[in-house]
This record gives C-alpha cells, structure tokens and sequence, in this order.
C-alpha cells in the first residue's frame, strides 16, 4: 500500500470518525430530552427530542455510506451497516400517547443507538490508532 493510498483511508476514518461525534452529541441531547419527557414533557419536548434524532439519524446514513467505502479500501469491517433503532411507528406512539411507558421505551431506544455509536466510534478509534502506528 503506497502512502497516497494510506494517507486516504487515514482521512475516511477520521471523517467516519468526525460524523460518529456528530451523531453521538445528538444522540445525547435527544436522551436529554427524553429523560426531561420522562418527568412530564410535553409535545415540545418530543418536538425538540425528534428533531435530535433526525440530525443523528442524518450523520448515522452518512456513516453508513463513509463505511461502505472505508471497507472496500480495507477489508477491515465485516458489517457496515449501522442504523438508529427508532422507528417511524415509534415516533408516532411517542406523539400520540405521550405516556410514561412509551417516553421511557423510547429513551431507551435511544441509549441503545448511543451505545452502538460508542461502540462503532471506538472501533474507528482503535483502527485509527493501529494503523498510524504501523
């Protein structure tokens, strides 16, 4: 591998990088949000949650497609496909029956798509670290 050829995989992982930073900042304030729903939020706060959620789900496609291209360069990860575990239905019921069981479902939801993002930034992290090294 020549030093163009590391030098642009080196630049992928830190723009693959850059956007799991997005999604997890957004990710966090819509857990924000979520917990503030959780003590009797109204459709404000499930306005301003979900619209978080979008701008994470936006930076989540972008990943998505940065790591379709990191693994055609490196063969280094098997699945490269990460998505959001909210769903449409579950927008709907989180607008509609603003319930305590549906606001704390939902927040978990959300912490389980921050947890993958950690997860996936970690494994960028970690690549990226390895490969400068070596």
């Amino acid at each position: 591998m020549d030093e163009i050829q590391k030098r642009d995989i080196l630049n992928l992982a830190e723009e693959i990088i850059a956007e799991l930073d997005n999604a997890e900042h957004y990710l966090k304030s819509a857990r924000n949000w979520g917990i503030w729903d959780l003590f009797g939020g109204r459709w404000i706060v499930d306005l301003i949650k979900h619209s978080k959620l979008g701008h994470a789900q936006s930076s989540m496609q972008r990943v998505n497609y940065l790591m379709q291209e990191f693994k055609s360069k490196t063969e280094q990860i098997s699945n490269a496909d990460y998505r959001m575990n909210v769903s449409g239905l579950l927008t709907f019921a989180d607008f509609m029956f603003d319930s305590g069981i549906v606001d704390l479902y939902m927040t978990a939801k959300i912490m389980k798509s921050l947890e993958q993002v950690r997860h996936v930034k970690s494994l960028m992290i970690d690549f990226r670290n390895r490969f400068t090294r070596g």
